[in-house]
């Protein structure tokens, strides 16, 4: 999604969603539920830990040049909005 933003629309998850992404580089946006961090950042680690929307970003792996996984924590998650530079993102799936 080369300087794209996509915005999921989800049905409800008792636990969450896992999204795994591939940033290579430029910056990276995430937002849960509407509510977005602010500013671009170089790579989604600058959020793992964070509680915005309402639910608990958890990112490992990425560091601007590999791949990693999100993981948002928590039932509340009906909109999630990631989108980025020279960014793949793959199986946006409910975690169980």
């Amino acid at each position: 999604v080369n300087n794209v933003t996509l915005n999921f629309q989800l049905p409800p998850s008792p636990a969450g969603w896992s999204v795994q992404f591939g940033e290579y580089g430029g910056e990276v946006n995430l937002a849960v539920n509407g509510d977005n961090v602010g500013a671009d950042a170089a790579e989604f680690q600058v959020w793992n830990g964070a509680v915005f929307g309402g639910v608990e970003v958890q990112a490992s792996g990425g560091l601007g040049t590999a791949g990693g996984q999100l993981l948002l924590i928590g039932p509340g998650v009906s909109v999630l909005t990631i989108g980025g530079q020279e960014l793949w993102i793959d199986n946006v799936c409910p975690l169980s």
